[in-house]
């Protein structure tokens, strides 16, 4: 009796320049695209009809399957294919995103104690200060870019707190470049030809890692050479032993610290800046959080104790989280 291939049953359209052209399709806007697929082929489909190796899932069920099975779907580095294996750029993105099995179990232990609670709550006073900061040059009627305003707020909060390195006047400091290296890393060029090439986005994507993980090494060193003066989470990752008492490499140091910069400013901009975007939407519930603000904390800035009296903030934050989330896509490879 005969079968239909597994490739028979795959929804997707009908792509007339193939996956190329959908590439270039997803890479010019990834939201439309998914929109589109799943308004018009279900939570399942194909980047085309009859294709395999790259597919969609949709909706908090597939979500949940695929990420929690970490037996079948593994995470990939989003460094392309291409990358020489011992270019900075290979380190760079060698970090938890993209570790799988007992590698990524010791890394993650290994890390862990630098995000306790307590670790994050001491953070509070710098958050305030440099938040406050921001906040004293808004001025009454002005039109502000909220997205930026909020890049640079998180880039100067992850600079501080992750680092030890005050980025509010520093245009050339190593959040900068981590932001810069995002933006080529994601970049259409680089995804559509990575090649070291002259003139490529491949290439100077590849110099610019270079740069960065030079800037990372220099400030490794320099916390080598004066431990204990700091309380930065690199500083904490330096010191870190498992109980083997084996400790981070200086190329896992390399991954991690790029790893936890884009989670502390990248994802967490994106929040607030959608979180403000959909207040403005909602004036209702704008004046109750202002309301629930002015009671509990009276004009001042909270302490780590007063967030947990701030049920309606919680709520707002964590639902525009869900309709909006940080992060539109993850990769998993099977």
């Amino acid at each position: 009796m005969a079968t239909q291939p597994l490739t028979a049953t795959i929804p997707g359209p009908r792509a007339r320049f193939g996956w190329r052209g959908q590439a270039i399709t997803f890479l010019r806007d990834p939201i439309a695209l998914m929109s589109a697929l799943r308004r018009d082929y279900g939570d399942l489909a194909g980047v085309m009809r009859n294709h395999p190796w790259w597919m969609f899932a949709f909706g908090p069920a597939y979500n949940q399957q695929v990420l929690s099975d970490a037996a079948l779907f593994h995470s990939t580095p989003i460094a392309p294919l291409t990358t020489p294996p011992s270019s900075a750029l290979a380190r760079l993105t060698r970090n938890l995103l993209s570790m799988n099995g007992d590698t990524h179990r010791q890394q993650r232990r290994l890390m862990l104690p630098a995000f306790h609670r307590k670790r994050v709550e001491g953070y509070r006073d710098e958050m305030v200060a440099i938040t406050e900061a921001a906040l004293a040059r808004w001025r009454v009627g002005q039109q502000i870019d909220m997205a930026r305003a909020m890049q640079h707020l998180t880039l100067c909060i992850a600079s501080q707190t992750l680092f030890g390195v005050d980025a509010t006047h520093d245009a050339g400091g190593v959040g900068s470049l981590i932001h810069h290296w995002m933006d080529g890393l994601e970049s259409g060029g680089v995804m559509l030809l990575p090649k070291d090439l002259p003139a490529t986005p491949f290439r100077r994507l590849l110099r610019l890692s270079d740069q960065l993980e030079a800037r990372i090494v220099a400030m490794i060193a320099q916390k080598r050479a004066n431990p204990g003066a700091q309380h930065d989470v690199l500083s904490m990752l330096l010191a870190a032993r498992d109980e083997d008492g084996a400790a981070l490499s200086d190329d896992e140091l390399i991954g991690q610290a790029s790893v936890i910069f884009v989670a502390g400013h990248e994802t967490s901009s994106n929040a607030l800046t959608w979180a403000l975007f959909l207040l403005a939407q909602h004036p209702r519930v704008l004046a109750d959080v202002q309301d629930e603000l002015a009671a509990v904390l009276g004009g001042a800035a909270p302490t780590v104790e007063q967030l947990g009296r701030l049920p309606l903030l919680e709520r707002i934050i964590k639902e525009s989280m869900r309709l909006l989330p940080p992060a539109t896509f993850m990769m998993r490879y099977t």
